[in-house]
């Protein structure tokens, strides 16, 4: 079986290889047909084993994506087996709630640091503030103009470690638009920026975690 680390190589030269070894010569005009096919089978199953083999790069570096955002959800690990449906707040904005969380609940001038994610509400995923590079919480003053009027609604009544989902219209999103100067939250980069300006217009499902109120 081909190293893991081993780089591609020709097949001929790969048949050499093979031929050698079955035949006891190593040059590769030597090799009849049959031997390059049954190279060729080698060399693809080889390499087909060294990608899903438990312990390798690959099958590590897949594993590891799934802790990306992309993929999950906030605190996803643990899946809930049954979840409330969604309930309707004022002006519209519907919200799921996951976890409750315990302490001092978010009000109005209420400080307030959150873990989102962003997604379209048919799951494709927008923005979070967290994961790749970015670890910090997204901080806010509820009842102040930071967010925009679904987040602000919607994250009403949370307690730290609560978590819910928030599912909000256009008409509560981002309607002033999406530049950094924009009520939040935005992404600070500039694709991730430009992928929800390309959504602003749709509804978007919030997944928020909080983190600290005060």
């Amino acid at each position: 079986m081909l190293p893991r680390n081993c780089s591609l190589i020709s097949m001929e030269a790969f048949c050499s290889i093979t031929c050698g070894l079955s035949h006891g010569r190593a040059r590769p005009e030597t090799c009849s047909r049959r031997d390059l096919l049954r190279a060729g089978t080698v060399l693809v199953v080889g390499v087909g084993l060294g990608l899903l083999a438990p312990g390798s790069g690959k099958a590590q570096a897949a594993s590891n994506s799934l802790e990306f955002p992309e993929l999950r959800a906030l605190d996803d690990s643990k899946k809930e087996s049954r979840l409330p449906e969604f309930r309707k707040l004022v002006d519209g904005v519907k919200v799921q709630d996951i976890a409750e969380g315990e302490g001092p609940s978010v009000e109005d001038g209420s400080r307030v640091a959150v873990h989102y994610v962003i997604r379209r509400s048919n799951g494709y995923f927008v923005d979070a503030s967290y994961g790749f590079d970015r670890f910090d919480t997204f901080s806010f003053t509820s009842g102040s103009g930071d967010v925009i009027k679904g987040f602000d609604i919607g994250t009403k009544g949370m307690k730290p470690g609560g978590r819910r989902r928030l599912l909000v219209s256009p008409d509560q999103g981002y309607k002033t638009g999406t530049s950094k100067t924009s009520p939040g939250p935005i992404p600070p980069d500039w694709g991730n920026r430009r992928a929800l300006t390309a959504h602003a217009s749709e509804p978007l499902l919030f997944e928020v975690q909080v983190v600290k109120v005060r």
